[in-house]
């Protein structure tokens, strides 16, 4: 049996076909039906028939039921029918189709009952065995000791004595090593989608958030995040279950553009809003001056300029004569041909975005504590200006302030007990400093990876399915942060689930 999680090392840039010796029935994914696969049928059918036949003769049977060695009887029977029932359809099925298709939850509870419930079919049958020994060993303390809630207490032990034993293996199992369902994006991907659309749609149908020139750059980065789930997770997926690629070249292309230049859109965005830090820490007046919504449109619209300009002719270059047949080949991109503009695109378009992200934060950083430092020292000032000390002497006694009218004391009171602004208080830094640390741990090992490739040859699957991993969790990631850093946005999504409560 071949099972996704451990049946290939396919990368996610290198959707090639499966070995070349299985059939092309198998690798379409046709179901095939072997001696085997029958004979397995047709056992689990019987099992389960003569099983629950005689579970249920002796819990109709109250002359059975009062025995204790019943109890070893009815566990072994229910046992067998559980492990019918749980792990010969799954196995079956994988068997046929040649490959898990059914996801993780059905492969933890596969997994459950490989290794406990099939455990437990043996341990019962070392209970009978005890219990046989117990009989002939010691009769007369089998006699008086052993009942019916003995028996059970043992089976229950049991269960006990293997869950704990098992369980945590399997644990481990599915939060740790099991690799690729994450990798190719079965459950990342949806719960991406989900989040990245909830906050596009929040952000765009309130009038006070998009009106924000921020804000453009928020809506950006999620409707390229959901483009990215919607143009190329399908087809990788599809390719990697399939281990084929059977969409034709006009989806290849498809799939090829969303690798190449919806991807690098994502890093890009972020590396605006970094810019976009920048700008304001470094040049403040200008900042609040020139920067609007419609400025913020403008730049987003010259990174898609620029990144056609750059990554499209190679797309172009590879579709039209470097491109090898992609039923035989997979949909990969033949860089052999344009190495040398390969490695180029690869450090300007993939690694200096994030370069500039990362090694541009120190600065930031500093410049807002600065920034923050300089308003607490002005708060200060302001204040002990404010308080000047009244030079009671100068005041004659017959000069007494019996003038005052209502309005000057209001105007006196309010003076007083207003706050003094210091500026316009934004989460600016905070989102870009969550940003940033997602960068360097998502994107910054599949880059660096990537990067080396294309100057030395190596092969380190389990650091590419790790990076392949946090690569893609950068989705999910990206509209959390933004929820989380904003209280006005996370408010919105609040009123937003709220209202579909209701």
């Amino acid at each position: 049996m071949r099972v996704v999680t451990n049946y290939t090392e396919v990368e996610w840039s290198n959707l090639s076909a499966w070995s070349l010796s299985e059939s092309p029935a198998k690798k379409l994914l046709i179901p095939i039906w072997t001696i085997d696969s029958v004979f397995d049928a047709i056992i689990a059918v019987l099992a389960f028939i003569f099983n629950v036949a005689v579970l249920a003769a002796i819990a109709t049977r109250r002359s059975l039921t009062n025995a204790p060695f019943s109890v070893y009887q009815m566990h072994l029977t229910l046992v067998n029918a559980l492990y019918v029932v749980i792990h010969d359809p799954l196995h079956i099925i994988s068997v046929v189709d040649g490959v898990w298709w059914m996801g993780d939850a059905l492969c933890d509870l596969y997994q459950y009952a490989v290794h406990v419930i099939c455990a437990a079919t043996t341990h019962t049958h070392m209970l009978i065995s005890i219990s046989r020994i117990w009989a002939v060993m010691f009769p007369f303390s089998y006699r008086r000791r052993h009942s019916t809630t003995l028996a059970l207490a043992f089976c229950t032990g049991m269960w006990i004595y293997l869950n704990a034993l098992l369980l945590p293996r399997n644990v481990l199992d599915w939060l740790y090593y099991r690799l690729p369902l994450l990798e190719y994006g079965c459950v990342t991907n949806f719960v991406a989608f989900m989040l990245n659309a909830t906050v596009l749609s929040v952000i765009f149908t309130q009038r006070s958030l998009r009106s924000k020139p921020f804000s453009v750059y928020q809506m950006h980065l999620t409707l390229v995040n959901v483009l990215c789930v919607l143009l190329h997770d399908p087809l990788h997926i599809m390719a990697v279950v399939d281990g084929i690629w059977w969409m034709g070249d006009i989806s290849c292309n498809i799939y090829q553009y969303s690798v190449h230049i919806i991807w690098p859109a994502t890093t890009h965005t972020h590396l605006l809003i970094s810019v976009n830090r920048i700008w304001a820490m470094l040049f403040p007046f200008s900042y609040r001056r020139v920067h609007s919504a419609t400025v913020a449109v403008v730049l987003c619209l010259v990174m898609w300029l620029y990144l056609h300009a750059l990554l499209l002719p190679r797309n172009i270059l590879d579709a039209l004569y470097y491109r090898r047949p992609v039923l035989e080949n997979g949909c990969n991109m033949n860089v052999a041909p344009q190495r040398t503009l390969s490695i180029v695109l690869q450090f300007i378009c993939f690694d200096m975005p994030a370069i500039i992200i990362i090694g541009s934060y120190p600065y930031v950083f500093l410049k807002h504590l600065s920034h923050r430092a300089g308003s607490t020292t002005k708060v200060k000032k302001t204040e002990s200006r404010n308080c000047v000390p009244v030079n009671t002497n100068l005041i004659s006694p017959m000069a007494a302030p019996t003038s005052i009218t209502g309005r000057e004391e209001k105007d006196v009171a309010k003076a007083s007990t207003s706050p003094i602004k210091t500026g316009r208080q934004t989460h600016g830094f905070l989102v870009l400093s969550l940003l940033t640390v997602s960068v360097l741990i998502c994107w910054a090992p599949l880059l660096t990876y990537y990067s080396i490739l294309q100057f030395v040859s190596f092969d380190v699957s389990l650091l590419l399915k790790s990076a392949n991993i946090l690569y893609n969790l950068q989705l999910v990631t990206d509209p959390v942060i933004l929820v989380f850093a904003q209280s006005s946005l996370r408010n919105a999504c609040g009123q937003k689930l709220r209202r579909y409560h209701r």
